[in-house]
């Protein structure tokens, strides 16, 4: 854990590096205070095992649910636990979104990148809060979202205030989109 680089991202795209011990951050105007790991004691993990769909998997064992399975290995090579979606070579929208299962005020989202290479995929991805299922036909208006700027291995997205939504989704156009959990907390 102490190799992962972990940021809060506000709105105005302003990354503030955590440490092990709390740390105070000034976001949009107020201070937020931060520590390694869920912001309260016992705080749940609402993705956790919840239902999941993306564009096709890039190989059988990097489905959707490898995201929200609890396991934050980003390796790929080692660990058949990240979530691998896409082809770099075609421009087609490519994503991945959990389902709450109701709508829920969303505090904080904690991404856990992938670490082996290939990390700064990511940036240009958008992470959107949603009230309706994000993608497909009719893709849904996000109530929120936040543009990946780095390919930091771990960081912690949250929005100026709690959001509600019933769905987490990452979208990304043109690359591959990979990861190893999504966690996101009220």
């Amino acid at each position: 854990m102490s190799q992962l680089v972990r940021a809060l991202r506000t709105s105005a795209g302003v990354a503030l590096p955590l440490a092990r011990r709390a740390v105070r951050a000034a976001a949009v105007g107020c201070a937020v205070p931060l520590a390694l790991g869920p912001a309260v004691a016992g705080a749940q993990n609402l993705a956790r095992d919840k239902p999941t769909a993306s564009t096709a998997p890039w190989a059988n064992n990097s489905g959707p649910e490898r995201a929200v399975d609890g396991n934050r290995n980003g390796n790929f090579f080692t660990s058949p636990f990240i979530f691998h979606a896409g082809s770099g070579t075609v421009q087609q929208p490519v994503w991945w979104y959990v389902d709450l299962g109701a709508t829920t005020e969303i505090a904080r989202i904690e991404f856990y990148n992938r670490t082996d290479s290939f990390s700064t995929r990511i940036i240009g991805a958008t992470l959107g809060i949603f009230n309706a299922v994000p993608y497909g036909q009719t893709p849904a208006v996000p109530v929120w979202s936040f543009t990946f700027t780095t390919g930091d291995a771990a960081q912690v997205i949250a929005p100026p205030t709690p959001q509600s939504g019933r769905y987490v989704g990452i979208s990304h156009t043109g690359n591959f989109l990979h990861f190893g959990e999504v966690e996101v907390y009220g």
